[in-house]
């Protein structure tokens, strides 16, 4: 009987031994892409950290969630040139307002980053490739959409800016839903491009240009989530 039943033992390790090991296996596969993925918490939507937009490489800062009342409407990931983006935050840090937050590290340089607004103008004001991405969690219709970033905007650049207001969002001229995603880039050139189904749409704007990050990254963002997202990402980039 002993003999026996340690030819079990040994017979169910043979086959316990290789299925551990390719879990193993899978786990460590798996884990690089997990790696090259920014999650936004609270849609569990996924954005490549490093992606290729217009055929430049972008590095992904952080991600939010855009909520109208209680409703989760799109989950947004904002990303900058990834060279250029690298370069201008360093010398943010070494040359600019940054200087400022020296003593602070960690956790606490990004609490100070996340309630400091010149923090996010200065990363506005960087003239370099800026993109956004945008997944919608519900379907939208491109009225509201044009409301939304009109109503925005004209708290930014005033009611007599109407006409430079329109002339961006007549570029979001389709409905949108739940899975949609949509592009939102601008240039150091004033370029403003808007993507969501067949080529892109642009107008040539340096003031909208400047201006179409505000709703997100200024201080009534309509994504809150997003600026400590940025700032936690940014803190970790200081040398």
């Amino acid at each position: 009987m002993r003999w026996a039943a340690l030819l079990a033992i040994l017979t169910g390790m043979r086959t316990l031994i290789p299925a551990l090991v390719l879990g193993l296996s899978v786990a460590v596969a798996a884990s690089p892409a997990a790696a090259q993925e920014l999650v936004e918490p609270s849609t569990e939507v996924k954005f490549e950290k490093s992606p290729v937009i217009d055929g430049k490489p972008f590095l992904c800062l952080g991600t939010g969630v855009r909520k109208k009342a209680i409703f989760k409407v799109y989950a947004i990931v904002y990303c900058v040139e990834e060279a250029a983006g690298q370069a201008e935050i360093q010398k943010y840090f070494a040359e600019g307002a940054g200087k400022a937050h020296a003593p602070s590290q960690g956790k606490q340089l990004a609490e100070k980053l996340a309630d400091d607004p010149g923090f996010f103008r200065a990363l506005m004001a960087m003239k370099i490739e800026k993109a956004a991405q945008l997944v919608f969690v519900r379907d939208v219709g491109k009225d509201k959409m044009k409301e939304a970033f009109e109503e925005s905007l004209t708290r930014s650049l005033g009611k007599d800016e109407k006409p430079r207001i329109e002339s961006f969002v007549n570029l979001l001229d389709r409905d949108l839903k739940r899975g949609d995603r949509m592009i939102l880039q601008t240039g150091p050139d004033g370029r403003i491009r808007v993507g969501h189904s067949g080529e892109p749409k642009s107008v040539q704007d340096p003031v909208l240009a400047a201006a179409v990050w505000q709703p997100y990254l200024g201080e009534d963002s309509v994504a809150p989530s997003l600026r400590k997202s940025v700032a936690a990402t940014v803190a970790a980039m200081r040398p």
